[in-house]
C-alpha cells in the first residue's frame, strides 16, 4: 500500500501541470468522470508560476506553498 503523503512531509512548493497531475493520479480517477473535473477545479485554483503562460499546455500551478 502507498504511504500517505501529508502536507508536512513536503518543504517545498508543489509545483506541476494538469497533464503531469493527472497522469499521476489516473489510478484513483480512472472511470470518474465527477473525480477528474472536481480535481481540474481545484487545480484551476491554485496560483500559476510566475514564468508560466497561462492557457498553454505547460502551464504550472503551485498546489502547496
Amino acid at each position: 500500500m502507498s504511504k500517505l503523503i501529508l502536507p508536512a512531509d513536503y518543504q517545498q512548493p508543489i509545483i506541476i501541470t494538469w497533464d503531469k497531475l493527472q497522469r499521476t493520479l489516473w489510478p484513483y480517477i480512472y472511470g470518474y468522470s465527477w473525480a477528474r473535473d472536481t480535481l481540474h477545479d481545484l487545480w484551476k485554483v491554485c496560483i500559476p508560476t510566475p514564468t508560466s503562460v497561462v492557457g498553454s499546455a505547460n502551464e504550472e500551478r503551485i498546489l502547496h506553498p
